[in-house]
């Protein structure tokens, strides 16, 4: 059986708070059809609505973000 795991789940705000990145670049990273799509970004949780309803709830983990945020460290140190 997969063992559970603690996490926090991040609001957008937050998550722009944490990367200093607007909504819309956001968006942008997720956006798999989208110039600015990122494939290393993390991506959200759906944790109400649906995922074709037109307005969802949706979380990020914070170590998924923590991660991301180290990995472009990394990427900008070589």
């Amino acid at each position: 059986m997969a063992q559970l795991q603690n996490f926090t789940l991040l609001r957008r705000t937050e998550v722009e708070s944490m990367l200093k990145l607007s909504r819309s670049s956001i968006y942008a990273k997720i956006n798999t059809k989208g110039k600015g799509y990122d494939p290393a970004f993390p991506v959200p949780i759906c944790v109400s609505g649906s995922a074709d309803a037109k307005r969802t709830t949706v979380r990020w983990i914070r170590s998924e973000i923590e991660a991301y945020v180290a990995s472009r460290r990394r990427t900008r140190e070589l």
